[in-house]
């Protein structure tokens, strides 16, 4: 039976968050306040955690003697508590302030807003004739969803509309071309949108960038794509894993994109994600390790295949052949290092005027890429945007 608080109801910030929190108070537990209102018990332990997370930050956690509240928007930094020699507390104080903690949080409850109103997707039919000793993996790297290219200043057109149709078409014709696996990898591996928040401007150097349509049009094509390209793969395979990679371009997008299709696909259960606050990702398949980073920390090298055997160590010493996959550049370049296979991905996106004037060209394409359980890559397929003019 799990008693909780009554006076965290009053921290609970969305819709979504109240319904949960009177389910698991009328029903005693995660499992059954899951089962009620047909969800994950994870997506229960999440909303709960964050209620106490929420309740935390204004002041308010009585386990740890914490009771005066702050007022929004104020955040609590921390406390120092008298107590007397009877060891009751006597005195209180408060240290507040406007902090990183309180855009984390407004952060976490834009995400939770737009998580409650998203549509679940229903599960769809399983395809039977598969191999589970095959996996097929589909790379989509440095789409930049929201760019603007224009042919007479770059050579090639690249907006919304066009970034839509390429990306998606790429995928129909990776999927059909691939081998029936019972597995497959969608790793999307950053940069997926141009840029975050309401300005056009890189996260970190603050550089101007060339956007194609508004902020919320730029973001409903990256939905629109993702969720298109897992039900392409959910028609042809039995088991979906996606990946959400942060790029450098999107650091902030990646986390609310991921929650979000988490969200909508929590009742398909052939569609699982993999999911790390660290931007360095990986996957195990039988005696396979398939490894990602963007490469906006760490470059391609031996010093990323080096990390890559001391963060996944132990995936590492039960596989005999790792891969790993970065992007970035927006080129392709294959090396092995130290025991570990690393591919730098090409993008399908056009370059922008600021690469067409320092002579950044790239040959446009994406990749799906055949693993076997025991005997790693035995096999691939290529996609470039001509191809999609062609069948037009």
């Amino acid at each position: 039976m799990t008693k909780v608080d009554p006076e965290l109801f009053k921290y609970a910030a969305t819709d979504r968050q109240r319904q949960i929190f009177k389910a698991v108070e009328s029903e005693g537990s995660h499992r059954k306040a899951a089962k009620r209102l047909e969800c994950l018990s994870s997506s229960v332990d999440q909303a709960m955690a964050l209620i106490k997370k929420q309740a935390a930050l204004k002041g308010y956690s009585p386990q740890h003697d914490m009771t005066h509240i702050a007022p929004d928007p104020f955040v609590v930094k921390g406390t120092s508590t008298y107590y007397d020699e009877g060891g009751k507390p006597r005195a209180q104080w408060v240290k507040t302030t406007l902090d990183q903690a309180r855009q984390q949080a407004m952060l976490e409850h834009a995400l939770e807003v737009a998580s409650s109103g998203v549509t679940r997707v229903k599960p769809l039919p399983m395809p039977k004739e598969v191999c589970d000793d095959l996996l097929n993996l589909i790379t989509i790297t440095d789409a930049h969803v929201g760019a603007l290219a224009r042919k007479a200043e770059a050579g090639e057109d690249w907006n919304l509309e066009i970034a839509r149709d390429v990306i998606i078409g790429a995928f129909k014709h990776l999927v059909s071309a691939a081998r029936p696996a019972s597995t497959c990898v969608i790793a999307q591996l950053g940069d997926m949108l141009h840029y975050d928040g309401l300005t056009a401007v890189t996260p970190t150097s603050k550089h101007i960038l060339d956007a194609s349509g508004r902020p919320f049009e730029m973001i409903d094509a990256a939905i629109d794509i993702m969720r298109a390209v897992i039900d392409i793969a959910l028609q042809r395979h039995r088991k979906v894993v996606v990946l959400v990679a942060e790029g450098n371009h999107d650091m902030g997008s990646a986390p609310w994109l991921r929650r979000l299709l988490q969200t909508a696909y929590e009742r398909e259960p052939r569609v699982e994600f993999i999911v790390s606050e660290n931007p360095y990702y990986a996957y195990q398949f039988g005696k396979t390790m398939l490894f990602w980073h963007h490469s906006h920390c760490k470059r391609l090298g031996p010093e990323l295949a080096l990390l890559a055997a001391t963060r996944f160590s132990k995936m590492w010493g039960e596989t005999a052949r790792r891969y790993g996959h970065t992007g970035d550049k927006h080129h392709v370049e294959e090396k092995e290092y130290g025991g570990m296979s690393i591919r730098q991905h090409g993008t399908l996106a056009a370059k922008d005027a600021w690469a067409a004037r320092g002579g950044y060209d790239s040959l446009r394409s994406a990749q799906s890429i055949t693993y076997h359980s025991e005997h790693g890559r035995v096999g691939a397929n290529e996609f470039h945007p001509s191809m999609l003019l062609e069948a037009a």
